[in-house]
């Protein structure tokens, strides 16, 4: 019997509230019908980074060719598309979770199985 487990973190419950679904036609996508990503913004490591890291603070290093002047590392950039890839399976757990209330932590299921459940 096959277990998968994911690990909720806190900066996915960050993203969450923040996410923004648009129907076309028969599609729903997390893209408005203004072109912007799915947190509101047409630069998707500006929107995350933002929800993830605050506003930059005095000192920091801005771009100002960039539309908000926000300059992350690739570092950086790597983890907010890694947050960004976990959606769908954050979705899946909060919509296939007993009960489920926001909250850090490792789910599992079987593999055959939709329901999530919180180990830890």
């Amino acid at each position: 019997m096959s277990i998968i487990k994911f690990e909720i973190t806190e900066d996915h419950l960050k993203l969450l509230p923040h996410l923004k679904f648009n129907s076309k036609g028969e599609h729903i996508t997390t893209q408005n019908s203004d072109g912007l990503s799915a947190f509101g913004d047409d630069d998707i490591f500006e929107s995350i980074g933002l929800i993830i890291y605050g506003k930059p603070k005095v000192g920091d290093d801005f771009d100002i060719m960039n539309n908000l002047g926000l300059t992350y590392t690739e570092e950086e950039q790597e983890y907010m598309a890694n947050l960004l890839n976990d959606i769908p399976q954050v979705l899946d757990i909060v919509l296939k979770s007993p009960n489920f209330k926001p909250e850090t932590g490792l789910y599992k299921r079987k593999f055959h199985d939709t329901i999530w459940k919180k180990i830890g």
